[in-house]
């Protein structure tokens, strides 16, 4: 199941750098993908049905918050990023949630930084937030700090 999460989580990290753009099916398959995979860690016992919905309310909190922030603001993310992240949520609590977005954070400072010190960016230009979620998400899953 990781090898398909990773998978798609390239698939939209490529829609992103090409289009500037997060398809909301990819985001779709992203969340059924987390979702079966939910599924299966409760078929297999390694989590209960509560820490399953608990699961499932903590994507949707976090979804409603994201897009009231969305809405109210000068839209500093598009609303793929705030898809992402909703679908994203299912397979974190809040720690490592924070943890997965907070990589993601850095990273793309640090990769703006370079950039503007290599004189490839401007202090306006925009870079898209979906490759660095997906790689903060894709390092979660292979190193499961």
């Amino acid at each position: 199941m990781m090898v398909i999460h990773i998978a798609v989580l390239f698939w939209i990290a490529m829609q992103d750098i090409m289009y500037r753009l997060v398809s909301r099916l990819s985001v779709c398959v992203l969340f059924f993908v987390s979702v079966c995979g939910r599924l299966h860690l409760l078929l297999i016992s390694q989590i209960t049905l509560r820490q399953l919905l608990y699961q499932l309310g903590f994507a949707l909190l976090v979804g409603g918050i994201l897009i009231i922030i969305y809405r109210l603001s000068d839209r500093p993310m598009g609303i793929g990023d705030v898809l992402l992240l909703t679908a994203e949520a299912i397979n974190y609590n809040l720690n490592q949630y924070i943890l997965v977005v907070l990589t993601a954070f850095l990273t793309c400072a640090a990769v703006s930084a370079a950039g503007m010190a290599f004189g490839k960016w401007k202090m306006h230009d925009t870079l898209p937030f979906a490759p660095f979620l997906c790689f903060g998400i894709v390092a979660d899953l292979l190193f499961k700090w």
